[in-house]
């Protein structure tokens, strides 16, 4: 039973950090950026009321992965004036972004960036 014991903490940090623990509580807060990310990589997180109209964004659909998540996907109508849920994925970069404006956001152009993000609504969770 002692070599159990000493396990039982690590045990707990597994269990605290799988997917399934986590879509039990609340999500995490979005990152203000996804700068660093591998291609394809994605990461669901709620974007709170008072960051999603804070910081530069650049591109429409695909953003550069220097812009800001939460004002980003406002502009792709992804959030309500109240914040939400959503996903981003890692992508790669593009020979150029084509800002925009839409849903009370302005974008802006930007030329060739090494990496970009993609975003798309949460699933709904059940509390």
């Amino acid at each position: 039973m002692p070599a159990l014991a000493r396990f039982l903490p690590v045990l707990a940090v597994f269990a605290w950090l799988s997917p399934a623990a986590a879509q039990d509580g609340p999500l995490p807060n979005c990152p203000d950026d996804f700068t660093g990310r591998r291609t394809g990589e994605t990461f669901t997180c709620a974007c709170r009321a008072g960051s999603i109209n804070d910081g530069p964004v650049w591109g429409t659909d695909t953003y550069t992965s220097d812009s800001r998540i939460c004002t980003a996907a406002r502009h792709a109508g992804l959030l309500r004036a109240n914040g939400g849920d959503i996903v981003i994925t890692a992508a790669r970069g593009a020979a150029n972004y084509r800002g925009s404006a839409r849903n009370g956001v302005t974008t802006d152009d930007y030329e060739a960036y090494d990496s970009s993000f993609t975003l798309r609504a949460a699933a709904a969770r059940t509390a």
